[in-house]
């Protein structure tokens, strides 16, 4: 393909060596990935590798009245999380097309996931979208619900259909009891 660099060869039996560069990466095993391609439907916009190509908004390029999220959009991360995301965004903008009151709010990835480890889960979050490029590691959920998939609408949907798994991660208690009489007027100092 013009324009992209050359595959990596193979180097000693622990490691492989990057051309141009000849930079050499040592590894316990090499695993190669085939390259991803999309397959655009006719007439539709895409990238050179064939994937749709869209705004923040999941507008398809130079086509009225289509959007576009998840693995056959032009984004370099394929994420079912990030599909979500790029679903509610597009979501938000077609109901504003049809008149509704939402805001629009364009896709920002934020990557989610949970980490099973030896000592408990681990639940990951990192903003994707342009933070200091930290991120939090944290042994309780950083999002409610807690699912598989992350998204404003099919996140809390999911958990209605999975009612235990939620359960599973709801906070512990040790908190401190509130009680307040909502009935009562509340005078403002």
């Amino acid at each position: 393909m013009p324009g992209s660099s050359p595959p990596p060869h193979a180097g000693p039996p622990s490691a492989i060596v990057l051309r141009p560069s000849g930079r050499r990466m040592e590894g316990g095993r090499v695993l190669a990935l085939p390259r991803l391609r999309g397959r655009a439907p006719e007439g539709i916009a895409a990238d050179a590798d064939g994937f749709v190509t869209v705004d923040p908004h999941g507008r398809v390029a130079g086509a009225d009245h289509v959007w576009a999220a998840g693995d056959g959009i032009a984004f370099p991360v394929k994420f079912g999380g990030l599909a979500a995301q790029q679903a509610d965004a597009a979501a938000a903008d077609i109901a504003a097309e049809a008149g509704a009151i939402v805001e629009r709010a364009p896709f920002r990835p934020v990557l989610r996931g949970r980490l099973l480890t030896g000592s408990g889960p681990r639940y990951l979050r990192h903003d994707a979208a342009g933070g200091d490029g930290e991120g939090e590691a944290t042994s309780h959920a950083l999002w409610w619900p807690p699912s598989k998939v992350n998204g404003r609408y099919l996140a809390p949907w999911l958990a209605t259909r999975d009612e235990e798994a939620v359960a599973d991660h709801l906070p512990r208690s040790g908190g401190l009891p509130v009680q307040t009489d909502l009935h009562r007027e509340v005078v403002a100092s």
